[in-house]
């Protein structure tokens, strides 16, 4: 579950969030279930960085709410970050294995 004592970056699934948005660009935010399966979940991780201004969120009404999530300039900076670390440990482990 979240925790809002920890550090929203330190959070589960937060990287793995924030590198899909990189890689996806907006999505919605039904599509933030690749990361994380719990919709409850994704709503609370959502506020935080949203709070964090990591992210921006965008609601349509089409039919239904329709919330399009993107990265904020913070956030893809960040992102980015996340994924070279991801990017570098991935090699390492396949050097170790080679």
């Amino acid at each position: 579950m979240v925790d809002s004592k920890v550090p929203v970056l330190s959070q589960k699934y937060v990287p793995g969030i924030l590198i899909f948005l990189l890689d996806h660009g907006t999505v919605h935010k039904t599509d933030l279930t690749a990361v994380t399966h719990s919709n409850t979940l994704i709503d609370k991780l959502i506020n935080e960085l949203k709070n964090e201004d990591l992210i921006s969120v965008k609601k349509e009404f089409v039919g239904r709410n329709t919330y399009y999530i993107s990265l904020t300039e913070k956030g893809k900076a960040i992102a980015q970050q996340l994924k070279k670390a991801q990017e570098i440990a991935e090699s390492k482990m396949e050097d170790q294995e080679a």
